[in-house]
């Protein structure tokens, strides 16, 4: 934090002293602390708010959205529904509903929620994109057109909304070297941020300069690793669209990468801005953004097949054979025996967020655990630190006979 945010945590902490009565000043308190990563004391100080009458909706949508910063995403769930009980017509807790649902697993479900939110406020773009990430694990079946259609209604949601698109920019049509910029909330321990370290060892650096626009506040050993590779590292967060957008196209950027497609963090309206003359999207998540203004796609032969050409707003550039680069582990892995041979069962694994596993991927993994004899699976993602999230699986499974040892 900086020294300034600080000294306003520390008056406001002193101030909820003095006045803990006191709901706005509680609720501006819960912001301070989430904005210094304090979230188990900004949802104990959220809590403290509800005990002030009357406890309105916005207070239950807020705490639920601590809740699921923290990976409680039942307890989350639980704080909507109460916003719901008392204004079943808040947009916001209709959306944050949706997305405990989507950490549940339970993306059909979610879908329902961000389609309320979006009839209660039909411009809501984060519920249009949350819409859209919900359908690629939804059960019931839709078509890629509607995928499309849906998509196409973020991007006009999103080109309404920038104001004043750019037409010029200050990049040279000639540079000695090409400016790109990357746009991504995974500059870290993530499988985006894992693939991309892979393809930055690559760069021809005295043809390529690279700036990084980095979404969210995450850094760790793998953000330590490919800082160097940037030659400016600037963070738009703080900034709304149209300055997020200004300080991309100030850059003289030439082309600017999506990293992130419709998945957390994601800033995919300043596309709509057009900051710079070449726009695409890679990496983050296979399908279309849906913004006119995002001119490609980069895919290969297996993610994007030319008979899909049609269900991108984009077109569709593909490389040759894999638009993912492995990145070596950084750290030596030991190989030991076959743990199969000596135990005598394979063991089938998935580290996937609960999301993606829905009731169709259990079927398909119940039906092989059944074909395989006394084989068994191991799943771990963040989700399953909440022990209700590990009793829904469990039980999940069980409607397809597959019990929980």
């Amino acid at each position: 934090m900086h020294l300034q945010d600080k000294d306003s945590l520390h008056a406001l902490k002193k101030a909820a002293e003095f006045l803990p009565n006191d709901a706005d000043l509680l609720s501006n308190l819960g912001v301070v602390l989430i904005q210094a990563g304090q979230l188990s004391e900004a949802a104990a100080c959220r809590r403290r708010s509800l005990n002030i009458p009357p406890s309105s909706s916005m207070t239950y949508n807020t705490l639920g959205n601590t809740l699921r910063r923290l990976k409680l995403s039942k307890d989350a769930m639980d704080s909507f529904l109460h916003a719901l009980d008392i204004d079943s017509n808040n947009a916001q807790a209709h959306h944050g509903l949706g997305g405990a649902l989507i950490d549940l697993g339970r993306p059909d479900e979610a879908a329902i929620h961000f389609h309320r939110a979006l009839k209660i406020k039909p411009n809501y773009l984060a519920a249009q994109s949350n819409l859209l990430f919900s359908l690629n694990y939804a059960t019931k079946k839709h078509t890629p057109a509607h995928y499309l259609s849906e998509a196409r209604k973020y991007g006009t949601m999103a080109s309404k909304k920038a104001v004043r698109k750019f037409s010029a920019w200050r990049c040279t049509t000639k540079p000695k070297r090409l400016r790109i910029g990357f746009v991504s909330g995974d500059f870290c321990q993530h499988s985006v941020g894992h693939f991309l370290e892979g393809l930055l060892a690559h760069i021809d650096f005295t043809r390529i300069e690279l700036t990084a626009y980095p979404t969210n506040q995450k850094e760790d050993e793998l953000t330590a690793r490919i800082r160097p590779c940037f030659s400016t590292w600037r963070s738009p967060l703080g900034k709304n669209i149209e300055s997020a957008a200004d300080l991309i196209q100030s850059d003289g950027i030439h082309i600017l990468i999506d990293v992130s497609g419709h998945t957390m963090d994601h800033r995919l309206a300043v596309f709509a801005w057009k900051p710079a003359p070449v726009q695409m999207t890679w990496l983050g998540l296979p399908t279309t953004t849906g913004v006119a203004e995002t001119d490609w796609v980069l895919g290969d032969p297996y993610a994007t097949p030319e008979a899909l050409d049609n269900q991108f707003s984009e077109k569709v550039w593909r490389m040759p054979e894999s638009y993912l680069c492995l990145t070596a582990p950084s750290q030596a892995v030991s190989i030991v025996t076959l743990p199969a041979l000596s135990s005598k069962y394979v063991t089938f694994g998935s580290f996937n967020n609960l999301a993606k596993v829905n009731d169709s991927v259990i079927a398909v993994w119940a039906r092989i655990l059944k074909s395989v004899p006394n084989s068994r699976l191991a799943l771990k993602t963040k989700q399953f630190s909440n022990l209700e999230a590990c009793k829904n699986i469990c039980q999940r499974f069980a409607s397809c006979d597959i019990t929980a040892d």
